[in-house]
C-alpha cells in the first residue's frame, strides 16, 4: 500500500564487558592478538583473498594493544605509536579504497571498555607533538609485517 514502510531487522552482535575489566585481553592461541579481536577480524574479512588484510589488521591490533598496555611508559608508547603507523600504512596498502573505515571499525572493537578508552587517551598523549615519518605511497607495502 502507498505510504507503508516495511522494515527488516538488522543482525546485531552484543559484546558485554564488565566495567572493571583489566586492560589486557585473552590470547589463547598466542598470536599476539586478543581473541575477541581475532574473531572480529576473521568474521569481517573471511576468505583466502583477505589473508593479507587480516594480517595487516592483526599488525594494527598488536600495535594498539601494546600501546594500551604500556600507556604509562613514554618510550614504549612511542615505539607502539610507530608500530601503529606502520600497520596503518600496511592496511592502506591492501585496502586503499576503505582503509579509514577498516581502521576505525577495528579501533572501536579494540577500545570496547572505559578502561581501554582511558588507556588509549594516555597512550595518545604520550606522542603529542611527536613527528612520525611515513612511507611513500609506493612503499607502503614495506610496512607490512608477515605473520
Amino acid at each position: 500500500r502507498k505510504g507503508e514502510v516495511l522494515t527488516r531487522s538488522l543482525p546485531v552482535h552484543v559484546l558485554i564487558i564488565e566495567e572493571d575489566e583489566i586492560t589486557a585481553g585473552v590470547d589463547i592461541d598466542g598470536n599476539g592478538v586478543w581473541d575477541y579481536i581475532d574473531q572480529y577480524i576473521n568474521a569481517k574479512y573471511p576468505g583466502v583473498d583477505n589473508d593479507r588484510l587480516r594480517s595487516a589488521c592483526r599488525q594494527f591490533a598488536r600495535a594498539i594493544q601494546g600501546g594500551l598496555l604500556n600507556a604509562d611508559n613514554k618510550d614504549l608508547s612511542l615505539r607502539y605509536a610507530t608500530a601503529s603507523d606502520r600497520a596503518t600504512e600496511c592496511v592502506f596498502h591492501w585496502r586503499p579504497q576503505d582503509a579509514n573505515e577498516v581502521l576505525s571499525e577495528l579501533e572501536a572493537i579494540i577500545l570496547n571498555t572505559q578502561t581501554r578508552g582511558r588507556a588509549f587517551m594516555m597512550f595518545s598523549e604520550q606522542s603529542a607533538g611527536e613527528v612520525f615519518l611515513s612511507a611513500s605511497f609506493s612503499q607502503r607495502g614495506a610496512s607490512c609485517i608477515d605473520e
